[in-house]
């Protein structure tokens, strides 16, 4: 195991940027971040799955999807499909739920579901447009919302802003609920873990039992830095 006097984490998404040093972990959007927020450090692990906004850092080292990673087994049949983030985000909660079954929901841009059985093996997933997306699909209806809008109960609306807000956002959890409910009947005892910035805010929709994970993707940049022998040029 590898240890460095300063080692920064990078998680770079389509729409925000997060890091980590010295286990503190900082946030910034995309469109606001200028290279300059970051710390120095001696050596730079990084997700992207977004655009690459880090030119020019040195001692950089961008994490690829393995097949294999400790107890992980990706279910892709080509693993380097598979995003990044969702490749660090369910090593670091096989390394935290150890020997469960999992149903990973990350809630970002897009909604990923991962299965991961108490073995480590990823059994798959499954994207779906997150809900910004779909609120804003429709030109006729772009006009009303420009960050996600949860309906709170509402079931009908009086107006067309309404209407659309609250049926595209009951469509939208509903899908959610359907597929917990979906693996539930499946696997026994399975832990159901939510991620990503709308985490919070759906979980209260939801009214499942479920846990709300922050900071996966850097956990898991943890787990793979302290794993992984450096050579010379890092």
């Amino acid at each position: 195991m590898y240890q460095y006097s300063k080692k920064l984490l990078i998680d770079i998404g389509n729409s925000a940027i997060k890091w980590s040093i010295n286990d503190k972990f900082y946030f910034a959007l995309v469109k606001d971040f200028n290279i300059g927020l970051l710390p120095k450090a001696d050596v730079i692990f990084i997700s992207c799955v977004g655009k690459n906004i880090l030119d020019n850092l040195k001692n950089t080292y961008f994490v690829k999807t393995k097949d294999k990673f400790g107890l992980f087994k990706c279910g892709y049949k080509n693993p380097e499909e598979l995003g990044v983030d969702r490749y660090l985000s369910m090593i670091a909660v096989i390394d935290k739920c150890p020997n469960q079954n999992i149903l990973l929901i990350d809630l970002g841009t897009a909604v990923t579901f991962d299965l991961i059985l108490q073995n480590g093996e990823h059994q798959g997933g499954l994207i779906m447009p997150g809900l910004f997306a779909i609120q804003n699909s429709l030109d006729k209806f772009k006009k009303y919302q420009s960050k996600p809008y949860f309906c709170n109960d509402k079931l009908l609306a009086n107006d067309t802003k309404n209407a659309w807000l609250i049926g595209v956002s009951n469509m939208f959890i509903n899908s959610i609920k359907e597929q917990i409910n979906n693996y539930q009947k499946q696997y026994s005892k399975l832990k159901i873990i939510l991620s990503g910035g709308d985490a919070n805010k759906i979980k209260l929709e939801l009214r499942q039992k479920v846990e709300v994970y922050n900071n996966l993707v850097l956990n898991g940049l943890d787990i793979y830095s302290k794993s992984l022998k450096m050579n010379n040029g890092i």
